[in-house]
């Protein structure tokens, strides 16, 4: 069981985004780990994040995970290279929605692409479940953006609980407005098309060099 652990910059600050298979914090944490989310079978079934789990998680601190799962043998935790797009007042939680972007081919991505209704990048977006975060595979390359404000606000709207990225975001100061809470490397004003070809959605993703599977937990603290 993985969950996806942010923790947010003070004074941007960077810091980074982790892996959670388990929690133990005094009767908070001992109650997170009663809960379906850290069995065994959870790997294998479709299970949803309760609002009683997700509840509990938003009084947790990053630092009480990271040491918890440490304890459990989980060294590879955090998500490197990704920071708060700006802070917010509470922490994020939902159960990541993955997009994977591969490297561009200039015949396949020609800005004629966004015509098309099925271009991934777009259709993540709008099957992105409410309450969830949609977590991309940036490939560590900020040079150009995995997204921009137009779409992020789009997620949001459609109640995306937050958005993850090892990569940049376009007009970054509209996206940091939102109430939502948005991770990434850095600013970077390139469309995805000159780097990137959004290629899958819903699949395991590598995120800061860590594996993000699809339904897992995703944490984050501002």
């Amino acid at each position: 069981v993985d969950t996806l652990l942010l923790q947010g910059p003070r004074e941007w600050q960077r810091n980074a985004v982790a892996i959670v298979i388990s929690i133990s914090c005094k009767l908070i944490l001992a109650a997170v780990l009663a809960s379906p989310i850290f069995s065994e079978g959870y790997l294998m079934t479709d299970y949803v994040l309760s609002e009683e789990t997700r509840a509990k998680l938003k009084e947790i601190s990053t630092a009480s995970i990271a040491t918890a799962l440490f304890k459990r043998g989980l060294r590879n935790q955090f998500i490197q290279g990704v920071a708060l797009v700006s802070p917010k007042t509470e922490n994020m939680v939902g159960q990541a929605f993955t997009l994977r972007y591969i490297v561009a081919r200039e015949d396949r991505n020609p800005i004629t692409v966004f015509r098309d209704p099925d271009h991934k990048q777009r259709v993540a977006m709008e099957t992105c479940p409410p309450g969830w975060v949609l977590v991309m595979d940036g490939r560590k390359d900020a040079r150009a953006a995995t997204a921009g404000s137009i779409l992020i606000t789009r997620l949001a709207l459609r109640g995306a609980a937050g958005v993850v990225s090892d990569g940049g975001f376009r007009d970054a100061a509209g996206i940091g407005a939102l109430d939502m809470p948005a991770y990434f490397a850095r600013p970077s004003a390139p469309t995805h098309l000159t780097l990137h070809e959004a290629i899958d959605i819903n699949v395991p993703i590598s995120c800061g060099d860590v594996a993000v599977f699809p339904r897992r937990c995703a944490f984050g603290r501002w």
